[in-house]
């Protein structure tokens, strides 16, 4: 049966975001321990494969780096890429399927709460897993995108630094794409990812309600913002803004911890892996901690919004 047939949308009336915003902290203190219990495992497998994916990449390039000779070989800079690149593809895809699990259980839980059902745990990663199948093939697709540009990124960069090593028009050339691109670069694809993130924030709600898979969720998503993409832009900043904020006061004792041992790392005049590796272990420790109790923000946010904008009533007959 189509969307068409099952459900017709009133017209919404204009996002109210304080309203949107006291919802989702009513969610999130009332669903509290079943929302932790989803970002434990998250933070837990996540930053655990991400700790290990570091550790193998630290250890290698350190060894990799000790012959300076590879460091003006293409052939062996062609090779640095490849592999990180594959790597970081892997590791994207286990991540995002985690994440995406993650926020759909975060998302059935809140919509639970939102009709006046109970919304258990165990509810919400039953929703999650039914529809954790049709999220692979985009997982994929972003895992080859993020490791196409990362080789891109790498090989572009060894293109420049050889452009600008080279005497004449080409060195300046060189230094001049390479400050533009470090400059207008990732202030570009963060104004198109908000904007972008604006018109899919509703994906995971759409696949959570109305049983759609990922890419039908998406274009319903897309269509349901007409109207409301710069309100929820704006919520999206000034709920990134906060959450980016807690974060980073949050973040202070590791960082204190990685200054203490990258310090040590430099009077020692050596490449320690060990010592490298406590700063990063306090970083990822302490984002975790973070993570456990900022990740459901979110999904849930985007949960009070398609029940906002969207009013579900029967068609006749249906």
């Amino acid at each position: 049966m189509t969307e068409s047939t099952r459900y017709q949308a009133a017209v919404p009336a204009p996002l109210d975001m304080g309203a949107a915003i006291a919802s989702t902290l009513k969610i999130y203190r009332s669903r509290l321990a079943a929302l932790v219990a989803i970002g434990v495992a998250l933070a837990a497998l996540t930053y655990g494969l991400t700790f290990a994916w570091l550790a193998a990449l630290l250890s290698w390039l350190l060894t990799w780096m000790q012959d300076f000779h590879k460091m003006s070989d293409y052939a062996a800079l062609s090779s640095l890429s490849s592999v990180t690149a594959v790597s970081v593809g892997l590791l994207t895809f286990v991540v995002m399927v985690l994440s995406w699990f993650a926020n759909l259980g975060f998302c059935a839980i809140g919509d639970a709460q939102l009709i006046g059902a109970p919304g258990s745990l165990g509810q919400g990663l039953k929703t999650a897993g039914n529809r954790l199948i049709s999220l692979i093939p985009a997982a994929v697709l972003v895992a080859i995108a993020i490791a196409g540009l990362s080789f891109a990124m790498i090989q572009g960069t060894v293109k420049l630094v050889d452009w600008m090593a080279s005497p004449g028009v080409g060195s300046n050339i060189g230094l001049v794409l390479l400050v533009v691109l470090a400059l207008i670069g990732p202030l570009a694809l963060t104004l198109a990812g908000y904007w972008l993130n604006a018109k899919c924030f509703l994906a995971f709600p759409v696949m959570v309600v109305e049983s759609e898979t990922i890419w039908k969720a998406l274009a319903r998503s897309w269509r349901i913002t007409n109207g409301s993409a710069t309100r929820i832009l704006l919520l999206l900043v000034l709920a990134n803004l906060v959450i980016g904020t807690i974060t980073s006061i949050g973040l202070m004792p590791g960082m204190v911890i990685a200054t203490i041992s990258y310090q040590t790392v430099e009077l020692t005049g050596g490449l320690a892996v060990n010592q490298l590796l406590v700063g990063v272990i306090a970083i990822m420790i302490v984002t975790c901690l973070m993570t456990i109790f900022t990740a459901p923000l979110l999904p849930l946010l985007s949960q009070v919004v398609y029940r906002d904008r969207v009013r579900w009533a029967p068609q006749p007959g249906a």
